[in-house]
């Protein structure tokens, strides 16, 4: 039989959905019981799930059922932009209520909503009360999104849906084995498809869309042959007609967009912003454009964080389209990276974009570069691991970088801004305390502000943790004339609540909760960002913000808090674990919160652990909360107060006063006190100061004669 070229595939309304057997039995029985019923689905990108929602749907319609869809949910939902402030849920979906009870009156329906996660939260929300209103009505509702969105605030609310008796999740769109691709391509080709297109085929991960757009590309090419009922590749793997294609796709755009996209190539199938900047040495703004005509060429899309090429053989394609003298250059750049400042640059471009890990892998190989004396890549690794609370690493990076600046006065401030941040982090007030006081004068004394800011920040916090509110309002003052950050926010949010409640720390934090882009920086500040958040959020009524948090938390890997609150788990409370040891008493109540209402005996337990670990840490503020609950326990705990130290003596030295000065009574030198303490030589300068001061003397040798 002569060989047939293949001139095109079927459509999908002739083609029968092929591997969902086990969906299409639940949304069947689901249809005949002809009751309230609440299927949900999550599936990757490109698994069939809107063709399986269109499947449902015919099989519904066929059943005589009314079938309300994604455009009717949409056309029948108000704007969450016109939405009172009072009763909103009811108000948004009050059209599409009307629509229900009156397709109700004559039979069943079906209400299929695709894409849960490109709906507003408010009107999703709107959906969920919805659905409880009309609970007593034979309404069977299926809810879609994709599963990477399962984090999302309309993913946590699939969660919340899912705890109703009358829901159940279809079980997931697993990738197509080898035996359902081969049926797919037989349907879409009419024809059986030999070894070397399957082969082709099952490159695709098991991904139904890549399959058909795959094989459709390659009948449109005229790639396919069909002898006696068997289709074949004409050529090699990837066709010359594929390849061709795709360099005449490439000629059509703006030279300027080739250069882009070829580059991106080099880079791999998946590449950052920051990268492709870095290669071709151009400002990061003036790849807007041409990566905005790649993405409307349908060559590239937009991930979170990054770009991708859309298909694996489309990448492929472009990088044959590099010359190979140019490919072999191209890759030695990067291979070999760019200078200290330039990767640091891009390190905190990718941690800014909440890519931790290639922050601080980029970063390290900065550091590993020549750099100028006045910007080294460590402050930045410094304070990446204590922002991570990865306390070892970085009190060894704290050390090389005090070892470097030992013999630069101009710069002597930083080691002090990361040592009482380091000390901060690791629970220690009254020594983050004084590090701080001494790093500010440090900075007068230099005229090198740059770092007064984190400086100035601990010293907030440090007295927001002591209980005294009034000298943190004061201090915050100092940030009323600095631009923006996430370091000023964090801050400023948790003197407001301290200050003026929930509500007022939710108003600094009103562009955090409309822009991801400042929500995942101001979550990578601290470790308890994400839980201090949700917990303030549901303490203001705002569930919205609390799910945005909780996937934002998600999305960058961070501790499982913020998610064990958000959902009031204990037992993933009680599996929190912190380096921070007031993160972690901060878990540890929020874990007998959530006990109160179930076990009264296991919620004093856990609030007498977290009550002793503030006690530890001197944090007064948050010992007094605690007590506070437990009194509403029915629990009183007392509280020592010691004795009133004096102002001047021996007795009137702090636990860490006492311990400079018997060392240095010792004949130690500030930078061996400093050693043994883990502090810096300006602190001990800074504390002997405090101790002449006390103990009315002028000298070292006042000190040793005195010293009991």
């Amino acid at each position: 039989m002569q060989p047939q070229v293949l001139e095109r595939s079927l459509p999908n309304d002739r083609r029968p959905l092929r591997g969902r057997d086990r969906q299409l039995d639940r949304i069947a029985a689901g249809l005949s019981a002809r009751e309230r019923r609440t299927l949900l689905l999550a599936a990757p990108v490109g698994s069939g799930k809107t063709r399986l929602l269109q499947e449902a749907a015919t099989m519904a319609a066929e059943r005589g059922f009314t079938v309300v869809d994604g455009p009717d949910v949409t056309a029948l939902s108000l704007p969450v932009a016109l939405a009172p402030h009072s009763n909103p849920s009811s108000w948004l979906t009050a059209p599409l209520e009307r629509h229900l009870v009156a397709q109700l009156r004559r039979g069943p329906v079906l209400v299929a909503v695709d894409n849960l996660h490109w709906l507003d939260p408010l009107t999703a929300t709107a959906l969920r009360d919805l659905m409880v209103r009309m609970a007593d009505r034979p309404l069977m509702w299926i809810f879609a999104m994709r599963a990477e969105h399962l984090d999302s605030p309309n993913g946590l609310l699939l969660g919340e849906m899912a705890a109703d008796p009358c829901t159940e999740w279809l079980a997931p769109l697993d990738p197509l084995p080898d035996n359902v691709v081969t049926e797919v391509v037989a349907d879409l080709l009419d024809a059986t498809p030999d070894a070397g297109l399957l082969s082709l085929c099952e490159c695709m991960g098991g991904s139904p869309r890549a399959i058909t757009e795959l094989v459709r590309g390659l009948v449109e090419d005229g790639a396919v042959l069909v002898t006696a009922g068997i289709a074949h590749l004409r050529l090699a793997l990837l066709p010359q007609r594929f390849l061709t294609a795709v360099r005449v796709r490439l000629g059509q755009l703006d030279p300027a967009t080739q250069q882009v996209v070829q580059v991106a190539a080099v880079l791999g199938r998946r590449f950052g912003p920051a990268d492709l900047a870095a290669m071709l040495a151009v400002p990061p703004a003036t790849l807007l454009k041409p990566l905005q005509e790649a993405m409307n060429a349908g060559l590239v899309e937009s991930l979170a964080d990054a770009f991708e090429f859309r298909r694996e053989p489309v990448w492929r394609a472009v990088l044959d389209t590099v010359p190979r003298p140019m490919l072999s250059l191209l890759g030695h750049t990067v291979a070999t990276g760019w200078d200290g400042v330039s990767l640091t640059a891009r390190a905190d471009s990718m941690w800014s974009s909440g890519r931790v890990e290639d922050a601080l892998a980029t970063v390290r190989k900065a550091a590993a570069q020549e750099s100028p004396w006045h910007f080294d890549p460590r402050w930045t690794l410094a304070w990446m691991q204590i922002r991570l609370r990865r306390l070892p690493d970085a009190a060894e990076t704290l050390q090389s970088i005090e070892d470097s600046l030992a013999a630069t006065k101009v710069l002597a401030s930083i080691p002090s801004a990361l040592r009482s941040w380091l000390a901060f982090a690791a629970g220690a007030i009254a020594e983050a305390e004084a590090e701080a006081l001494a790093g500010i004068g440090l900075v007068a004394g230099t005229q090198m502000p740059l770092y007064e800011p984190h400086l100035r920040a601990v010293l907030v916090l440090c007295a927001l943790r002591r209980g005294d509110v009034a000298a943190a309002a004061e201090r915050l003052q100092f940030f009323d004339t600095l631009p923006a950050s996430a370091m000023r926010t964090w801050v400023t949010a948790q003197v407001a609540a301290a200050c003026r409640g929930p509500e007022a720390a939710l108003a600094v934090l009103s562009e955090v909760r409309t822009d991801a882009a400042r929500r995942r920086e101001l979550l990578l500040e601290d470790p308890s960002a994400a839980a201090w958040c949700v917990r303030t959020a549901l303490a203001a009524g705002d569930e919205i913000f609390a799910r945005l948090v909780v996937a934002a938390a998600a999305d960058l890997g961070l501790s499982p808090h913020a998610r064990a609150l958000y959902q009031r788990d204990p037992s993933a409370l009680a599996a929190v674990e912190y380096s921070d040891p007031w993160a972690q008493a901060s878990a540890t109540e929020d874990l007998g919160s959530v006990l109160c209402t179930q076990d009264r005996d296991a919620a004093v337990v856990a609030f007498d652990q977290a009550m002793e670990c503030y006690d530890s840490l001197g944090s007064a503020w948050d010992s007094a909360r605690v007590r506070s609950r437990l009194r509403r326990l029915g629990i009183r705990r007392r509280h020592w107060h010691r004795a009133p130290r004096p102002s001047t003596g021996w007795a009137s030295l702090t636990g860490t006063e006492e311990k400079v000065a018997r060392l240095v009574a010792h004949g130690l030198t500030n930078r061996q006190v400093a050693a043994e303490l883990f502090v810096s030589p300006h602190t001990v300068g800074f504390h002997l100061r405090q101790i002449y001061r006390k103990l009315a003397i002028q000298s070292r040798v006042d000190l040793a004669r005195i010293a009991p």
